[in-house]
C-alpha cells in the first residue's frame, strides 16, 4: 500500500466520490432543464408579461449559468482531488466560481430593493426600465469587485497522505501565502455577507409588515361592507316604494331625462369599478410576486448556510481537508455543493406560486410534445 502512486490514490478517491458525481449530474440535468424552460416560456409565451416579472428571466439566466459552471466545476474537482496540476486554470476557475455565486445574490438583492421601493415607499420610478437596467449593471460591477480577490488567495495546495506517504495537489484557498491578499479578501467578503444579509432581513421584514397590514385592512373593510349592505338594501326598498308612488304623467314626462342620467351614472360607476378592480388586481400581483421572491431568497439562505459553515471550519482548523477520510470527504463535498440547489429549485417555485407561468408552461410543453 505504501507504493501507491498519486494517480492510483486519486482513482481511489474518485470511487468514493461516485455518489457526489451522480448527484452533481442530476443537478446539471434538472437545473438546465428547469431554467431553459423558464427562459423559453418568457421568450415564447410571456413576451408582454407584466412589470412584476421583469427580473424572473434574468434570474433564470443567472441560475442557468451558475448551474452549468458550478456543476461542471464540481464534477471536474471531484475527478481531480489530488491531481490538480494547472496553476492558471485554478486561478481562472476560482474567479468565475465567485461570479457564479455573487451575481445571482446581487440580482436577488436588487429585486428586494425594488420590491421595497414599490410596496413600502410607493416610488414608481423603481418600475422604470432605466432603474432596472442601472440596477443590473451595478449588480454585475459589485459581483466583479467581490470576486476579484479570489485568484490572489487561490492556488495549488499540496495534499499529503500519511497512509501512502505521497503528496498530491488540489486547487483551493491556502492558509499560507499572500497574507495581505487573504486579509483583503476576507474583509471584502465578510462585509459583503454582513451587508447583504442585513439588507435582506430589513427589507423583507418591512415588505412582510406592509403586505400583512394591507390584507388586515382589506379584511376589516369587507366586514364593514357586510354591515353596510343591510342598510343599503333597506334604502333601495324605500326608493322603490317612492318610485311606485309616481304618477303615469310624471313618469312619461321625465322618463327620457331619468334614463339618460341613469345611463351616465351607470357608465361612470362602471369605469370607476373597473379602475378599482384593475388597481386591486395589480396590487395583488405585486404582493404575490414579493412573497415569491421572499421564498426564493429564503431558499438561497438555506442552501448557502451549510457551505458557509464548511468554509468557516476549513479556516479555523488547519489541514481540515487533509485529515478527511474518503467517506468524510464525500459528505463534506456534498454539503459544499448544496449551493447549486438554490440555482435549480427556482423554476419549481415559479411553477408552484405563479399561476400564469404554470399555465403558459403547460401550453408550451403541450405544443412541443404535440408537434413531435
Amino acid at each position: 500500500m505504501n507504493n501507491l502512486t498519486v494517480l492510483e490514490w486519486n482513482d481511489e478517491i474518485i470511487v468514493s466520490l461516485i455518489p457526489n458525481i451522480v448527484v452533481l449530474s442530476v443537478y446539471l440535468l434538472v437545473g438546465i432543464s428547469g431554467n431553459v424552460l423558464v427562459l423559453l416560456v418568457y421568450a415564447c409565451q410571456m413576451k408582454n408579461s407584466s412589470d412584476e416579472r421583469y427580473f424572473i428571466p434574468i434570474l433564470a439566466a443567472c441560475d442557468l449559468i451558475a448551474t452549468v459552471y458550478l456543476g461542471s466545476f464540481g464534477i471536474y474537482n471531484s475527478i481531480h482531488q489530488v491531481t490538480y496540476s494547472n496553476y492558471v486554470l485554478c486561478k481562472i476557475t476560482s474567479f468565475f466560481r465567485g461570479l457564479a455565486t455573487f451575481i445571482p445574490t446581487c440580482v436577488l438583492l436588487i429585486i428586494a430593493i425594488q420590491r421595497y421601493f414599490k410596496i413600502c415607499m410607493k416610488l414608481n420610478h423603481s418600475t422604470t426600465l432605466v432603474f432596472k437596467r442601472v440596477s443590473l449593471v451595478l449588480a454585475n460591477l459589485c459581483s466583479i469587485m467581490v470576486a476579484m480577490p479570489l485568484p490572489f488567495v487561490t492556488e495549488l495546495i499540496p495534499v499529503h497522505s500519511s497512509t501512502y506517504r505521497i503528496t498530491g495537489w488540489r486547487c483551493g484557498s491556502s492558509t499560507k501565502g499572500n497574507n495581505f491578499a487573504r486579509n483583503v479578501y476576507f474583509i471584502v467578503v465578510g462585509l459583503f455577507v454582513v451587508v447583504t444579509v442585513t439588507t435582506f432581513i430589513v427589507l423583507y421584514a418591512r415588505i412582510t409588515y406592509t403586505i400583512f397590514g394591507h390584507f388586515k385592512k382589506r379584511r376589516h373593510q369587507k366586514d364593514k361592507k357586510g354591515n353596510k349592505s343591510n342598510i343599503e338594501e333597506k334604502n333601495v326598498e324605500n326608493i322603490k316604494e317612492n318610485q311606485e308612488d309616481l304618477t303615469i304623467c310624471d313618469f312619461s314626462t321625465n322618463s327620457h331625462e331619468t334614463e339618460s342620467n341613469e345611463n351616465n351614472q351607470t357608465a361612470t360607476v362602471s369605469k370607476q369599478s373597473e379602475s378599482v378592480k384593475r388597481q386591486r388586481k395589480d396590487r395583488d400581483l405585486t404582493y404575490k410576486m414579493a412573497i415569491m421572491f421572499f421564498v426564493i431568497t429564503l431558499v438561497f439562505f438555506i442552501c448557502y448556510t451549510p457551505k458557509l459553515i464548511m468554509i468557516i471550519l476549513a479556516g479555523i482548523y488547519k489541514d481540515f481537508v487533509e485529515k478527511l477520510s474518503n467517506s468524510e470527504r464525500s459528505a463534506v463535498l456534498f454539503v459544499y455543493d448544496m449551493q447549486i440547489i438554490n440555482n435549480i429549485v427556482n423554476p419549481f417555485i415559479y411553477a408552484f406560486m405563479d399561476i400564469m407561468f404554470r399555465k403558459e408552461a403547460k401550453t408550451l410543453l403541450k405544443g412541443v410534445f404535440t408537434f413531435k
